[in-house]
């Protein structure tokens, strides 16, 4: 399954929301997408990153979540 995570740097909450992610076993791997260079993506998630976002069926999930949540959204 295939992951992004709006985020952009310096943001204190996406830090944790890696953070949540590198709590999963077995380990999760994601992408980063940065939204700051990019008007679109920062109109969509300027105001709701980080933003988990599955590839395979477009579905997202937005902060706050911890591990669980993590976990129910990947199955």
């Amino acid at each position: 399954m295939q992951l992004q995570l709006y985020m952009t740097e310096h943001c204190h909450l996406c830090d944790l929301a890696e953070a949540q992610l590198n709590t999963i076993y077995p380990p999760l791997s994601w992408k980063k997408i940065e939204i700051a260079y990019d008007d679109q993506l920062t109109s969509r998630y300027g105001q709701s990153i980080p933003v988990l976002k599955r590839l395979d069926n477009q579905t997202e999930l937005a902060w706050p979540f911890i591990a669980e949540q993590i976990i129910d959204f990947i199955k």
